[in-house]
């Protein structure tokens, strides 16, 4: 599929390895399978990622021990791999960022999807939803609670969610100028980074 796509399967170790080679170090690797692996449907319709169960031959000796591993099959954009790392930790430092995504200008969208100020929130929750798209009530559905209790925003306060719905539609409007979201009359909807 080309340079623009990862393919690759294989155990973890490969995996990891692979995604090395576009720029991840040990520990990102590591965050990314798992935010994958925790959020499966936080990739387009057209990328996939799998995990099963690896099966080896056993010698005899383990008397029924067996560690589980898996296999994994991943086939993602770029794009998508550089977007859920920035979600997973902004402090990353992709060489991707000064090739593939510096032509696309999507180095500067490191510093844009900041933690404190919810635009991660909001970019979480719209990759989260079946259509990869949102209103400005998205949060309306955890009735107050925080729906990320691991990022440190500015609106949460003892667990609880202080984002308004204008702050919510200035954070969707702000990803739809730097060409994350595209806005389609009330819908805010995720615009692949891949394509760009």
């Amino acid at each position: 599929m080309g340079e623009e796509w990862i393919n690759v399967c294989g155990k973890k170790s490969e995996i990891i390895e692979r995604l090395q080679e576009v720029g991840l170090n040990q520990q990102g690797s590591e965050k990314l399978l798992s935010l994958l692996t925790k959020e499966k449907n936080i990739i387009c319709e057209d990328e996939t990622y799998q995990m099963e169960p690896y099966k080896e031959k056993s010698d005899g000796n383990m008397l029924g021990l067996m560690l589980m591993e898996y296999n994994y099959f991943i086939n993602v954009r770029v794009g998508t791999v550089f977007l859920l790392s920035v979600l997973i930790d902004n402090s990353i430092g992709l060489p991707i960022t000064s090739g593939y995504l510096a032509v696309r200008g999507m180095n500067r969208l490191v510093e844009k999807i900041d933690e404190n100020t919810g635009v991660k929130c909001i970019l979480l929750e719209i990759l989260r939803s079946p259509n990869k798209s949102g209103k400005v009530n998205i949060l309306s559905d955890f009735f107050g609670e925080c729906c990320n209790n691991n990022l440190k925003c500015c609106f949460q306060n003892e667990n609880r969610c202080m984002c308004t719905i204008d702050k919510v539609e200035s954070i969707m409007e702000q990803l739809t100028d730097i060409g994350i979201l595209k806005k389609d009359g009330e819908i805010y909807r995720y615009e692949t980074l891949g394509i760009m």
